[in-house]
């Protein structure tokens, strides 16, 4: 027996109430699992040396943005900079300096036109926008990875898409495969402890000499 908070529960109850807790928690990891999968947008864009990219993102319809900015990883800089409906050049690295500008703010499209695509250019670009909501003041709306047509780096960017893929679909599977064994295991400790035991008759047996 179990004691919890002054009530008994049984192995079999208990059992059962942990088991619906993992196959809660399970359920909800992917959950947020997929929503990040689906929701974010992650693209893979090769560009060949020399010659202008654009560099998608949208921000939904009913967002209200106030400034926004692309940025690369690795980069302590920032590639480009909006706020009161113009660019702003403070903070930008000066390598994108008169490279980069946006192909149009309506709508909520920033998509940012990278200009003389150069291999120092190579890496993964974030659109973050800036908006004014209770607990959340920017979201990343565009994961880029981008590359330049050679051979050996376009096999290097197609991978890395296919690698965040297979990383998340990994983990997913993962968390259901783990709830499965889970659930059967606790339901075979249950099926285990409801079982009656066994009854041993004792019997005498006389002998005749």
């Amino acid at each position: 027996m179990i004691f919890t908070g002054g009530s008994i529960l049984s192995p079999q109850r208990s059992c059962k109430n942990l088991s619906k807790m993992c196959l809660q928690i399970c359920l909800w990891l992917f959950l947020a699992l997929t929503s990040i999968v689906d929701t974010l947008d992650y693209k893979n864009i090769i560009s060949p040396l020399g010659q202008q990219v654009i560099l998608p993102c949208n921000a939904p319809g009913n967002m209200v943005v106030l400034a926004m900015q692309w940025s690369r990883r690795g980069l302590e800089e920032y590639v480009l900079n909006y706020r009161d409906d113009q660019l702003d050049p403070e903070g930008q690295d000066p390598s994108y300096t008169g490279r980069v500008n946006l192909t149009n703010t309506q709508n909520g499209n920033f998509s940012m036109i990278l200009m003389n695509m150069m291999t120092a250019d190579i890496g993964t670009y974030e659109c973050v926008a800036f908006q004014r909501r209770p607990g959340m003041d920017y979201e990343i709306l565009s994961i880029i990875n981008l590359n330049v047509s050679q051979s050996d780096e376009v096999s290097s960017g197609a991978a890395t898409g296919r690698n965040h893929l297979i990383v998340s679909l990994s983990v997913i599977a993962g968390i259901i495969l783990v709830a499965g064994i889970l659930y059967i295991y606790i339901r075979y400790q249950t099926n285990i402890g409801s079982s009656p035991s066994p009854q041993y008759e004792m019997t005498s047996t006389s002998q005749h000499v």
